[in-house]
């Protein structure tokens, strides 16, 4: 039988998300002109369970693998260790018999890594030279046939400013190609102390928290890419309000992450005054009433005990249940219960008188003032301009202004600028989504105030670029995230200063900003994602500017994200294939015709379009979770793909044959080193961190202190 080697990167994960694909490797007697040459297997499942008892990790993975081949094939079977990580065991099973596996050190493991990048002619493990491996014998498997692997591992956990951090290495199965068939994860996170920061920056992961000092995650996905890592921090204390922070420096760029999350025990919920004016116009006729009023009665019953509410119908005229606010007491929303079966879709849509009667309510400066405008139109009568519509709400400067859109009729830069002034957030609800669980799922979010007009205060490092600019009110269950840079370096104080019952309350850390730090690379690309989609944001509402849209471009290059303004990003789904069996990049024409819709939709006030843009802008500005690498869009019926990877803290796209960095210069002078040489692995030992550039392929071209490389196969 002809010598095969499994290679299966099973890493520990938590939340994470996927995990290694497996393949069966033929490795030729010599090198050949093919990049990739394997039988691959297919993983038909995977499934993750973590157990974490906050230092320690302990991880169980069941992994299905089918041959589709027409013959048995058997080999060996290799496990990359988590780099820095303290196994105390190991246990591997397959088809239910425990099998023995070997452990390398680091010195051993990195000869095993070296020899395959030589044979195979493909750099993808060379990012786990850093550590050791598990190496076993895999039991053959027969044609057609499918074997079921089952690893269980104990980790020990390190932590950085506090934070915990539970890392799996997904892009390892780059190595194997394809995407995992069905895959699902379940961390369990039990700690001594309470719980406060919980936290994915890869991957949306189910979080809930039944208990202060107990978390459970779960992710599942189909055909899930495994194109970025997976990385999951926790952090424990006692704080009513937690406050924890990281950073990432390369260079000149030097970029923050931090999180604020009130204690789910303790943190004391601000009795708050709510207006929900609702939209009783003709076009709310039909199912459309009837699901958005049976999500206001979700409301009305959810309002806490201490709050004070009133609701007002609008459509040709406004008319308010009450002259006052009413105290959240049972006999009052029996009352509100009443006042909306009296509900009845006809007439116009008057904004402006809505607006007019929910900012006229008195108001008690120790309780948010909370509006909530509900409409599924554009103003039809009275005032219909958006300017002295917004003008109106900037004056006031006492009421937060939250707009939920529905359908496609809408105004959206109304609502959208409304929201804005009124320093809330804005939400739609399209034609196929479930009215009455948006609408109910958006007032859970905003229906208990910990905080109210919070304030980013750091002294003794200068930041700048915050997103977002205007903190909004910390409200509980929901935890805020900020990104921005700095400049200069050292320790620092953070405050976060608010307004908390009408008293203003602080919460202040002492935060290193250091000089360099090559980790956390999600910070930047997370801050570039919200900072293109805040300028988008701003041409769209406010017109086009040749600054943004130089910034725009600046940005898309440097992070990899595909803008209105940008078009190198995109590949046909099915293109030419180039000699190594990557795709090759098509003339941008195409990508051209998608974005001119795009760019058109920017301009749109109302219909489906300008819907969509609103929303994905809006996710694109709060991003807390990395978009994905692969990006489609739809031109004309056919598909586009743009091709990027994140790897290092900045973006590399196929040209061609050729990983590029987005960091390049233009027209560098190039250091050549051939792909396998000596002086190709010379380089990686005289700077290890270069590991994940080089996995990218054998044709890779990029920036390192200063000086420009081009690895060449």
């Amino acid at each position: 039988m002809k010598a095969f080697l499994l290679i299966v990167t099973v890493l520990a994960g938590f939340p994470a998300v996927a995990q290694e694909r497996p393949e069966i490797i033929r490795i030729p007697p010599r090198p050949t002109p093919c990049v990739r040459c394997w039988l691959p297997l297919q993983t038909k499942a995977l499934n993750v369970e973590v157990n974490l008892d906050g230092r320690t990790a302990v991880t169980e993975v069941t992994q299905d693998l089918y041959n589709p081949g027409p013959r048995l094939e058997e080999g060996e079977w290799i496990f990359p260790m988590p780099k820095g990580s303290a196994i105390e065991d190991f246990t591997l099973f397959i088809n239910g018999v425990e099998t023995r596996a070997e452990l390398l050190d680091a010195n051993k493991a990195r000869k095993i890594y070296t020899d395959i990048v030589r044979k195979m002619r493909d750099p993808a493990l060379l990012e786990y030279m850093g550590g050791g491996l598990f190496k076993a014998r895999i039991f053959p498997i027969e044609a057609r046939g499918t074997r079921t692997v089952r690893l269980k591992y104990r980790e020990v956990l390190t932590s950085d400013a506090g934070l915990y951090r539970y890392s799996y290495p997904l892009r390892a199965a780059r190595f194997v190609g394809g995407k995992i068939g069905t895959f699902s994860l379940t961390a369990r996170l039990e700690t001594e102390t309470p719980l406060q920061t919980v936290y994915s920056p890869t991957h949306r992961f189910d979080i809930t928290r039944p208990k202060p000092r107990r978390a459970v995650l779960s992710f599942e996905a189909q055909n899930h890419p495994p194109d970025r890592d997976v990385d999951v921090l926790f952090s424990t204390g006692r704080e009513p309000i937690a406050l924890d922070a990281l950073t990432h420096a390369r260079g000149d760029e030097r970029f923050f992450w931090m999180t604020v999350t009130p204690d789910l025990s303790q943190a004391e919920i601000v009795p708050k005054d709510i207006v929900l004016a609702f939209d009783t116009s003709g076009s709310m006729a039909g199912e459309k009433m009837e699901k958005a009023l049976a999500a206001l009665r979700f409301c009305i019953a959810n309002l806490n005990d201490d709050d004070r509410f009133q609701i007002i119908r609008f459509s040709t005229e406004a008319e308010a249940m009450t002259d006052t606010l009413l105290p959240a007491t049972a006999a009052n929303r029996q009352r509100a219960r009443q006042f909306i079966d009296g509900f009845r879709p006809i007439g116009g849509t008057n904004i402006d008188e809505a607006l007019t009667q929910a900012l006229a309510f008195p108001v008690d400066t120790k309780r948010p003032q909370v509006v909530i405008l509900i409409t599924d139109g554009k103003p039809t009568i009275g005032e219909r301009n958006e300017g002295p519509l917004v003008e109106r709400l900037k004056k006031d400067g006492r009421h937060r202004l939250f707009t939920f859109g529905i359908g496609y009729q809408v105004n959206t830069h109304l609502l959208d600028k409304l929201a804005e002034a009124g320093g809330g957030r804005r939400t739609y609800a399209t034609p196929d989504e479930d009215l009455e669980l948006k609408l109910s799922a958006f007032f859970n979010r905003v229906q208990s105030p910990v905080m109210t007009d919070p304030k980013l205060t750091v002294n003794g490092v200068r930041i700048s670029q915050v997103h977002p600019g205007k903190l909004p009110d910390l409200f509980r269950g929901t935890p805020l995230t900020i990104f921005g840079r700095y400049t200069g370096s050292g320790s620092a104080t953070v405050v976060l200063e608010g307004a908390v019952q009408g008293k203003r309350e602080r919460v202040s850390r002492r935060i290193q900003f250091p000089q360099r730090r090559a980790e956390n690379t999600f910070i930047p690309e997370l801050w570039a994602q919200r900072r293109v989609g805040h300028l988008l944001d701003e041409i769209r509402l406010h017109g086009e500017d040749r600054e943004l849209i130089d910034e725009i471009k600046r940005l898309a290059r440097r992070y990899g994200i595909v803008t209105p303004y940008t078009s190198y990003l995109i590949l046909e789904d099915s293109p030419k294939v180039a000699g190594n069996g990557r795709p090759r990049p098509q003339a941008p024409g195409v990508f051209q015709e998608a974005e001119e819709s795009f760019r058109s939709d920017l301009a749109q006030r109302s219909g489906e379009g300008a819907v969509s843009v609103s929303e994905d802008l809006r996710i694109m500005s709060e991003a807390d979770v990395a978009a994905p690498r692969e990006k489609k869009r739809q031109t004309g019926g056919k598909d586009t793909t743009s091709l990027t990877e994140w790897v290092a803290g900045r973006a590399f796209y196929l040209v061609d044959e050729t990983w590029m960095d987005g960091s390049l210069p233009d027209n560098p002078t190039y250091r050549k080193i051939t792909f396998g040489s000596d002086a190709y692995f010379n380089l990686l030992t005289q700077f290890p961190d270069l590991a994940p550039i080089l996995a990218l392929g054998p044709q890779v071209n990029f920036l390192h202190n200063g000086t420009a490389y081009a690895i060449t196969d």
